[in-house]
């Protein structure tokens, strides 16, 4: 019964692999066929101690047809010899199968392996150029928002503000002109600049990084021997993010918008906003390939 019992909770783990299948039904059909053969074997033990030693192994010849005893082996010791020879095919049945599904196993995972490096190769041996445009921008992105945050205004009152607005409405500029006209006077427009060119770069160097994410979220790649040089750039590309994240926070009056998605409704030319910068795709990799 515990054999069975194996058999079943092990039909999920072959049907995942076409040779573990194979090796998993050759392994159930020798078993079964042994088992057969054993019960066969015990019963007719059962019978034949009811008998004269001396007709013991005419009543077995009988009951299984022509058999080879060996000299000196009585009827008895003959059912315990096969019953034992038996079981141990059954054994080194079970170990060929175990053997072949753990070599199947780490075959599939250097393959995983090999996977993951070829990916992480095609991203940064050699890195093409504008993924290393965006990774120079974000290693310069918390300096970026410091210089930029240092062009922030005071802000004016109602008063000093009207009045601008209505000398910039007689210089005949539209609403939008007059937008990005108080948006430089503030400081405000080369924070929001600032912002869009970063979120760009950390987008364009996250999308590098999709083929191995998708391929660790589907459980086709494993971290191989080039893991060391990914987890080093996904380390180094996390660190500018933060960095520049860390410094969005710290400017004085700062609307930051955590998500790092663009507000359903936009703030004011002068007002201090700052969307944070992610990457989704890097911080999958970090905690899948990168958490030891």
């Amino acid at each position: 019964m515990d054999v069975i019992l194996a058999f079943i909770r092990a039909i999920p783990s072959a049907a995942a692999s076409p040779l573990a299948l194979i090796a998993y039904l050759a392994t159930l059909v020798a078993w079964a066929i042994i088992a057969y053969r054993v019960n066969r074997f015990r019963e007719l033990m059962k019978r034949i101690e009811l008998l004269p030693e001396g007709d013991r192994l005419a009543a077995i010849k009988a009951e299984i047809g022509r058999v080879d005893v060996p000299r000196g082996l009585t009827g008895e010791q003959y059912l315990r010899m096969r019953i034992h020879t038996f079981i141990f095919v059954g054994f080194l049945a079970l170990c060929g199968t175990v053997a072949m599904v753990g070599i199947k196993a780490a075959y599939d995972v250097y393959q995983q392996m090999i996977r993951a490096d070829n990916l992480t190769r095609e991203i940064l041996a050699p890195p093409n150029s504008d993924y290393m445009s965006a990774i120079n921008t974000l290693s310069n992105g918390a300096q970026i928002v410091a210089e930029a945050a240092a062009e922030l205004r005071p802000p004016m009152s109602k008063a000093e503000l009207d009045d601008l607005v209505s000398r910039l409405a007689r210089q005949r500029l539209n609403g939008e002109q007059i937008s990005q006209q108080l948006a430089d006077l503030a400081g405000t427009g080369r924070l929001k600049r600032a912002n869009s060119v970063l979120a760009s770069a950390a987008a364009r160097a996250d999308d590098a990084y999709g083929k191995v994410a998708a391929c660790f979220r589907l459980a086709q790649c494993r971290p191989g021997f080039e893991a060391a040089m990914l987890c080093k750039a996904l380390h180094g590309m996390k660190r500018s993010i933060d960095a520049i994240n860390e410094a969005g926070r710290k400017i004085p009056g700062v609307n930051y918008n955590m998500s790092g998605t663009a507000p359903m409704l936009g703030g004011g030319s002068m007002d201090v906003d700052f969307s944070a910068i992610v990457a989704g795709n890097v911080d999958y990799l970090l905690s899948a390939s990168c958490a030891t």
